[in-house]
């Protein structure tokens, strides 16, 4: 995923567009896409959540690797030592079941049922150097539910949701990018309605790619 920065220049129109209805082929086209201007705390949120998926997304890609190597060297691994002994095993889950109980290590530590040198421990002991990026999901998660109340409290932020929704269903939020030319007047418009909406904070243009599946970001300069 990339993220970007550039000036984007509004332009002024005289007479409102006509509603363009969207079709479900618009919808549900495989180069659709979602547009969305938004304030500082909609960003902050958008990001952290981003960062949330990646984290995950990483631990359980690696988890898979794992697994499925694990699944390999199975079928002809003897039966270990430690095992045949009867000696205690230090992580004796199976491989296959690292990222479920991780999600479930990261819950007890949100409730409070696991110190963070423990949930650590635990971490490396089934994702080795790995485990790093999850040793601090706790904070991140609190920062998205702190934020996430802003959100539903916030004025401005409920008058950007509402022009989203008001523009989305008109058709200048975003459809099929084959018929993005039809739709650019209607952009144009709610750009202009974001910029009246968001006074003293910076302007976000957050774009949703559905086929290359990434979100873009630019910040929005109003002397443009």
């Amino acid at each position: 995923k990339q993220w970007y920065q550039r000036r984007v220049r509004a332009r002024k129109t005289d007479k409102p567009a006509k509603a363009i209805k969207l079709t479900p082929t618009d919808e549900d086209a495989v180069d659709a896409y979602n547009l969305f201007y938004t304030n500082n705390q909609w960003y902050a949120i958008l990001r952290q959540h981003q960062i949330l998926c990646e984290r995950l997304f990483t631990i359980n890609t690696y988890n898979a690797t794992v697994a499925e190597q694990e699944m390999k060297d199975r079928k002809c691994r003897k039966e270990p030592t430690a095992q045949a002994i009867k000696m205690r095993l230090t992580n004796p889950l199976p491989v296959e079941h690292y990222y479920t109980h991780f999600l479930s290590l990261v819950k007890d530590l949100l409730d409070g049922n696991i110190d963070p040198g423990a949930y650590e421990d635990k971490l490396r002991e089934m994702f080795g150097v790995n485990s790093f990026v999850a040793f601090t999901l706790d904070k991140l998660i609190t920062h998205i539910v702190r934020q996430s109340h802003t959100l539903v409290t916030d004025a401005g932020c409920n008058q950007l949701k509402n022009l989203y929704t008001t523009y989305r269903s008109g058709g200048g939020a975003g459809g099929s990018l084959a018929t993005q030319p039809s739709r650019s007047s209607q952009e144009q418009n709610y750009l202009k309605d974001a910029e009246q909406t968001i006074v003293d904070e910076n302007l976000y243009k957050i774009y949703f790619s559905i086929e290359a599946l990434a979100t873009v970001y630019w910040k929005v300069d109003p002397s443009w």
